[in-house]
């Protein structure tokens, strides 16, 4: 008897100890089983952002493409061509990418997107227009609200990067951070290019720009000095200022 009363003692210690290390090893599991979701979920995020980056470099990047071939082609068409299906390549694949985001607002901002997409393309006509025309007969100047609305689908793709630095900062304050200082870098380098945009008639017809443009070109350049110093200490502070 006194030896079932030990073996049973030993069984049911044996048995307790069985029952906490499973429980234990269930409690690791569950641990690294949400830890691969939740880093599958920040790899998806970043894939993303850098998709949306792409995306909003190659619609602004463009405008480019198209009024050098305004003004220096004779037939402009084919650079003109080429500009304008890079551009709408680069925000269907943001909305494609947003549709399979995951992402709690996704159907509010690629509505937001398309409606974009739509004012662009219905503004192409502008650019279609000129480059109908001999060369010495065009005016980039001509073709600006066009380029407002260029500018316009780059920013919408660009604001979509919020919602997705916002969820990446509840996973990794890190990266969420990187991802403002991406966003920062695009601030500055719209900025500067929207100079270069506002010059470009100037340097079409070569006139000196006046004391009024200089100051504005100058004023422009501080202000964008500025904005990556503040960006510096805080990326967050430099959200299209």
């Amino acid at each position: 008897m006194f030896r079932d009363s030990v073996a049973r003692r030993v069984l049911t210690v044996q048995g307790i100890a069985v029952g906490v290390i499973f429980v234990v090893s269930l409690g690791f599991a569950a641990y690294a089983w949400n830890a691969n979701v939740r880093a599958g979920r920040v790899a998806d995020l970043v894939d993303l952002d850098r998709t949306l980056f792409g995306s909003t470099a190659g619609v602004r990047l463009e405008i480019g493409t198209v009024g050098v071939a305004l003004l220096r082609d004779d037939d402009a068409r084919p650079g003109v061509d080429r500009g304008l299906a890079t551009m709408a390549a680069a925000h269907r694949g943001a909305e494609k990418a947003l549709r399979r985001s995951g992402l709690a607002d996704a159907d509010r901002l690629v509505e937001r997107l398309r409606a974009a997409a739509a004012e662009f393309e219905a503004a192409r006509h502008w650019v279609d227009a000129e480059a109908a025309l001999p060369r010495a007969e065009r005016e980039a100047a001509r073709t600006e609200p066009w380029r407002m609305a260029v500018y316009r689908l780059a920013a919408t793709i660009d604001d979509t990067a919020t919602s997705v630095g916002r969820e990446l900062r509840a996973f990794s304050p890190e990266i969420g951070e990187l991802v403002a200082i991406r966003q920062m870098s695009f601030t500055i380098r719209d900025r500067y290019s929207r100079q270069c945009s506002a010059f470009r008639p100037a340097v079409q017809t070569d006139t000196p720009l006046t004391p009024g443009e200089r100051d504005r070109w100058r004023e422009d350049i501080g202000a964008t000095m500025r904005c990556g110093h503040r960006c510096g200490a805080s990326p967050n502070s430099c959200r299209r200022r």
